[in-house]
């Protein structure tokens, strides 16, 4: 057996719920293929959910290193900075997968989550926006069952113990006014949920590696 069935193995037992046994056929594929950035990201997204979340970032980083022009590599680390609180870095690495790659919807929706978390209240709007604009081009939300538009899971905290949020000290927009409900209001509180993570895993962490 090769390196990709391998790796297609792997992915095939995340989806089926079975991170342990992934990450133990993504360790025999990197074996052969030491720096594959699709096999080091995919190791980083199974890391993510064993909950190992500096091993996640170091295969995220080596994957990125290896792909700079992959707005793929940046999006995927972003969501993982993110979580474990690092929001600077987030919107860092949201920010450049957007400029790579200014058709998608979900990195602008979750670059908006992030800059709402520490109270950039008018970028966000922004880029809530643009997520709509996106999401209705090419026809997102038809592919939503309105079960799931009508699911609101409360938000999980995956702050690092010890880690400052960001948002304690980092100047607010002045215009902090009730926002706009948006589509995305509704899609954006399933991407900050473990449960939702799950159930978007495959859109969030598409592949770039291109249509």
């Amino acid at each position: 057996m090769n390196a990709h069935q391998i790796y297609q193995e792997a992915v095939g037992l995340l989806r089926a719920g079975n991170p342990q046994a992934a990450l133990d056929k993504l360790h025999l594929a990197l074996e052969i293929c030491p720096d594959h950035p699709d096999y080091l990201s995919e190791r980083g997204v199974v890391y993510f959910h064993l909950e190992k979340f500096d091993l996640a970032l170091i295969d995220l980083d080596r994957a990125q290193l290896l792909e700079p022009e992959n707005p793929y590599r940046y999006s995927s680390r972003a969501y993982v900075k993110d979580r474990v609180g690092d929001l600077e870095g987030a919107i860092t690495d949201y920010s450049k997968a957007v400029e790579l790659d200014p058709e998608d919807a979900v990195a602008y929706n979750n670059l908006g989550l992030v800059q709402e978390k520490m109270g950039y209240q008018n970028k966000a709007q922004s880029n809530f926006n643009k997520a709509d604009e996106l999401a209705d081009k090419k026809g997102f939300f038809d592919r939503i069952p309105d079960n799931e538009k009508q699911t609101k899971p409360e938000p999980e905290k995956f702050i690092l113990p010890g880690k400052q949020k960001a948002a304690n000290y980092i100047k607010k927009d002045d215009d902090s006014s009730a926002k706009k409900e948006s589509k995305w209001g509704i899609i954006k509180s399933v991407f900050t949920s473990k449960e939702g993570f799950k159930d978007f895993m495959s859109f969030i962490f598409k592949r770039k590696k291109q249509d």
